[in-house]
């Protein structure tokens, strides 16, 4: 044999199984048609996946470390569960509603029982037909100047309280006024008429 026919012996093996022939012209060509850098690439992209996986976990732990380990999310959320909180016990807590209704009623009936106690001491003070002794003048001016500035600290609670728009004042009474007057002599329980 000659070395002709060694290359036609190629040429015929070569006719037998043709992806031989695509196997020496494209080395990276598997004889099962599968592309070698398309395995590999997919091997490459399973990698990249489990990676980011990964990462992602580890992401996601410190992430919810910050948020609920560290305080994140409790200071974030401070002024909404503040709030909720709030409209909850002032609104929904029946409670509260009534106590806060009654507190004005109660601070205004304080403001005039010690108007009224005060009346009596200086009608006492006064009296001309049975005088009181000097220590009894004594003991009554002392209590005028005490029940004078309890009063004053009821009307500044009770103009305090209806000035709290989010809480007390949304339960004062439409017939109680918005606010008492320290300078009056009198205080009305009842709201002026428009």
């Amino acid at each position: 044999m000659t070395n002709d026919d060694d290359d036609d012996d190629d040429d015929d093996r070569f006719l037998l199984c043709p992806d031989i022939r695509q196997l020496h012209a494209h080395p990276h060509h598997n004889p099962r048609g599968v592309d070698m850098s398309v395995r590999e690439g997919a091997r490459i992209s399973g990698s990249v996946i489990a990676i980011f996986a990964v990462v992602m976990v580890i992401a996601m732990g410190i992430g919810a470390m910050w948020i609920f380990g560290w305080g994140w999310f409790q200071r974030s959320t401070a002024d909404f569960r503040g709030k909720t909180g709030q409209i909850e016990q002032v609104h929904g807590d029946p409670n509260y509603r009534i106590a806060a209704y009654d507190h004005f009623f109660d601070l205004c009936a304080a403001v005039q029982t010690t108007e009224a106690s005060i009346q009596a001491l200086e009608d006492e003070r006064n009296d001309t037909t049975n005088p009181p002794t000097t220590s009894r003048q004594s003991q009554i001016s002392t209590n005028l100047t005490a029940l004078r500035a309890s009063r004053a600290g009821l009307i500044n609670q009770y103009n305090a309280d209806a000035h709290k728009a989010d809480t007390k004042a949304n339960f004062l009474a439409s017939d109680l006024p918005f606010q008492l007057d320290s300078k009056a002599e009198e205080t009305s329980c009842t709201a002026p008429t428009p």
